[in-house]
């Protein structure tokens, strides 16, 4: 009887650690107040991408947070005009849970803009700093974006 409550116990702490992990990593339900220099429309997309993106975390509570969870907060964040380094450091959370899944999101975002890559809301929030700290996906297999930048934007495929 002793060894079963153990067990239980055991099993009740790791999934109490679990779910606290989680939720210190993406505070669910908790929205930005709205800041002068964002507009309503922009905003309200934010807060409809954090509510999706709360309740895609909230139905699934028995897996821990992967990288898509990350890019949604994060591109909610960047409607909403929340600070740059808390968006930089949830995109490079996304890329280090699925390095791969991150760069092929990533590339997608790239080539939505097309030639004028600099006119998405994407490069226009984060700028080209912070596009360059996040998009080193070198040894990662999928098509490059094309760009005229020789800095930043060129994400190869791996050879093999």
């Amino acid at each position: 009887m002793k060894t079963k409550q153990i067990i239980l116990s055991i099993i009740l702490i790791a999934i109490y650690v679990d779910t606290t992990i989680n939720a210190q990593e993406i505070e669910v339900n908790y929205y930005p107040p709205k800041l002068e220099t964002v507009s309503a429309k922009n905003y309200n997309k934010g807060v409809r991408n954090l509510a999706y993106a709360y309740a895609e975390i909230e139905e699934n509570t028995s897996r821990r947070l992967d990288y898509v969870d990350y890019w949604r907060v994060a591109v909610a964040y960047i409607y909403m005009g929340v600070n740059k380094d808390t968006v930089c450091n949830l995109l490079l959370k996304s890329k280090e849970n699925n390095k791969e899944g991150f760069c092929i999101i990533l590339n997608m975002q790239l080539k939505e803009g097309g030639e004028n890559m600099k006119g998405t809301h994407f490069y226009q929030f984060l700028g080209e700093d912070y596009l360059e700290k996040i998009s080193d996906c070198e040894d990662v297999n999928i098509e490059p974006v094309k760009s005229k930048s020789k800095r930043i934007f060129k994400l190869r495929k791996k050879d093999g």
